[in-house]
């Protein structure tokens, strides 16, 4: 149990290290388009759209969770 808790306490690290330097407004936006990208990825390789169609429903709320933060 130890090991999962020291990772989740590096990506917690990480991930707090890519908003300090990039902002969280740019770090939702690419979640966005992470999430987008991986539906495209299902759709094309995998002509599932079942499971393509969550994807791009959450990259599209993270784009509108994007624009209601302020630019940091």
């Amino acid at each position: 149990m130890t090991d999962k808790r020291d990772r989740d306490k590096d990506d917690r690290n990480t991930l707090e290290t890519l908003i300090d330097r990039h902002g969280l407004q740019k770090i939702v936006r690419e979640l966005a388009d992470l999430a987008y990208a991986k539906g495209e990825h299902i759709e094309a390789n995998w002509q599932d759209s079942k499971t393509a169609r969550p994807w791009f429903s959450n990259g599209r709320r993270l784009h509108k969770a994007a624009d209601t933060l302020s630019p940091m």
